[in-house]
C-alpha cells in the first residue's frame, strides 16, 4: 500500500460501506485497481476510469477485462506471484508496471 499511497491511491475496504457510498466513491474515480474479486463490478458506476486487475499467477480470469472492454475502459492487468488465491507481490516490478501504465 505504500508504494500506491506515495502515487496518490487510496485504500477502501467496499464490504464495509454501504451500496450508496460505493456508488459514489466509484463514480467519482479516475482509477480503479484492486485484486481481481467482486468489488471490481462497481466499475459499472463509473464514468470513465483505468481499471487495474491485480491477479495471483495462480488465478486469471477474464471478467472484468471484458467488462472494461464493454463500457469502453482503459484496462491494465499486473500478474503477481500467488499462493492459491492471493497475492504476493514483488514491489519492484509492481513499481515498474505502475510507471509503464503512467501511474
Amino acid at each position: 500500500m505504500a508504494v500506491l499511497q506515495e502515487r496518490g491511491f487510496e485504500s477502501h475496504v467496499l464490504e464495509d460501506y454501504s451500496f450508496e457510498r460505493q456508488m459514489k466513491l466509484f463514480m467519482e474515480a479516475d482509477v480503479i485497481a484492486g485484486p481481481h474479486g467482486a468489488g471490481l463490478a462497481n466499475m459499472l458506476f463509473a464514468e470513465n476510469p483505468l481499471v487495474v486487475e491485480l491477479f495471483p499467477e495462480t488465478v486469471l480470469k477474464p471478467q472484468f477485462y471484458f467488462l472494461a472492454s464493454i463500457l469502453g475502459f482503459e484496462y491494465e492487468a499486473i500478474v503477481t506471484g500467488g499462493v492459491e488465491n492471493n497475492l504476493r507481490i514483488d514491489i519492484a516490478h509492481l513499481q515498474q508496471r505502475l510507471d509503464e501504465i503512467g501511474l
